[in-house]
């Protein structure tokens, strides 16, 4: 079962590095309407968020079931594995939907109007909570990662 969730958290820390890094400001870079862009960046997210809850919830229920033995590390691992999936769960059900209102909302004002910009600040918020909380799910992620392959058998992380 550890070597499940251990991939299951590579799989999960790539691929956010794939679309944080990558796929996202690919599209910024690529896509020439700013409204557009957005709305291609946070289908992207809205989606993946789906799958980091998948994810979320087996790697928190592992933790759970192995939480019962005794060892720090294991409640340290429960303990990040559950701010994980606190943040998946926060995304997928707060936060992308609020920016997805929000930029619905910016499309209908020009980009100088009063509106436009009131709406922007709180976009702003929005982008600013997503970034910093995925900042802490990757290091977390990492640190999980990490966890997991030091507790990997002999022979299966070599």
């Amino acid at each position: 079962m550890l070597r499940l969730v251990f991939t299951l958290i590579v799989a999960w820390f790539s691929t956010s590095c794939l679309i944080d890094f990558v796929a996202v400001p690919t599209v910024f870079r690529t896509v020439s309407k700013l409204n557009e862009a957005g709305a291609v960046g946070m289908k992207i997210f809205s989606t993946y968020n789906v799958v980091e809850v998948i994810l979320g919830l087996i790697i928190f229920g592992y933790a759970l079931k192995s939480v019962v033995k005794k060892g720090l590390g294991r409640k340290i691992f429960a303990f990040f594995s559950l701010v994980v999936f606190g943040i998946a769960l926060t995304y997928n059900f707060h936060v992308s939907p609020r920016i997805i209102e929000i930029n619905t909302e910016r499309a209908k004002y020009e980009m100088e109007s009063p509106e436009y910009q009131k709406i922007s600040v709180e976009h702003g918020f929005y982008h600013r909570l997503y970034v910093n909380l995925d900042k802490v799910k990757v290091t977390l992620l990492l640190v999980m990662l990490i966890m997991a392959f030091q507790k990997l058998p002999k022979g299966e992380n070599e």
